[in-house]
């Protein structure tokens, strides 16, 4: 049975099998469940569940119900939006380590990544993005939102750079995978999650405005200045120019005080 891709979900399909052997075949962190979203044709499907625990599947399109029920041992399939799917609440995840795979649709990757970020018990996970989209999670001398939102709970690690034609239909970008491991303690509580992803999207909302002028709006600027003075970090600096750990410092001076 052939499902040709739906331009409107973002599909496309991995086809290289050297890709998918690196992807399912790694030895990450401990797991003992894992949750592939978006399978679509089981293309990484039957070797994720060649691993021995359980699998379970998020997929929109019920197109892909008949070839999914072929992969053996059957996994479980749930047909519903991937955005709307909370591990958090998920029964039988209940106590398990879990491995998030994914090949995530273009257009929502993000909101994806945002939402699995809160899935508490979740020890590893292998994405992937749209390499634009891919390496703004990934700390560097220019750092992101989401690169800040993202290592303060996990460790991030680019596995694997993929050219248009690993896929089917060929995208018109290249695509990374990469792997996240979830720290063993967050740097910022997880019960925090909403207002330090609240604290970014202003720190970042103009992130090559000077920082100062960026929060003005939002902090008092003597407090940014002072917080700044002690960092020995210039006046003029702006977000992307901080480090993870400055961000982190800044917010909890901000918001906690």
């Amino acid at each position: 049975m052939k499902v040709l891709a739906d331009k409107s979900l973002g599909q496309h399909f991995l086809k290289n099998k050297e890709v998918i052997d690196q992807i399912s075949d790694q030895n990450l962190a401990e797991f003992d469940f894992i949750i592939e979203v978006g399978p679509g044709p089981a293309t990484l499907t039957q070797k994720l569940a060649d691993r021995g625990v359980s699998l379970h599947l998020v997929e929109r399109d019920e197109r892909f119900k008949e070839i999914l029920e072929k992969v053996n041992p059957t996994p479980t399939i749930l047909f519903q939006d991937a955005l709307k799917f909370d591990l958090n609440h998920y029964e039988p995840a209940k106590d398990k380590k879990v491995w998030v795979v994914s090949n995530l649709p273009y257009n929502i990757s993000a909101a994806l990544l945002t939402n699995f970020l809160e899935w508490k018990n979740v020890t590893c996970m292998t994405l992937m993005f749209q390499r634009e989209v891919g390496d703004k999670t990934l700390l560097g001398d220019k750092n992101s939102s989401l690169a800040c939102l993202v290592n303060a709970f996990y460790e991030s690690e680019l596995l694997l750079k993929l050219k248009p034609g690993a896929f089917h239909p060929p995208p018109e970008v290249h695509s990374v995978v990469i792997n996240y491991i979830k720290r063993d303690q967050p740097l910022i509580p997880i019960e925090e999650f909403k207002k330090y992803e609240s604290f970014l999207r202003k720190l970042f909302a103009q992130r090559r405005k000077q920082m100062a002028g960026s929060l003005k709006s939002d902090f008092p600027k003597e407090r940014i200045l002072e917080f700044l003075s002690e960092q020995e970090i210039v006046p003029t600096v702006r977000a992307e120019d901080l480090s993870l750990d400055q961000v982190i410092a800044l917010y909890k001076r901000l918001i906690n005080e």
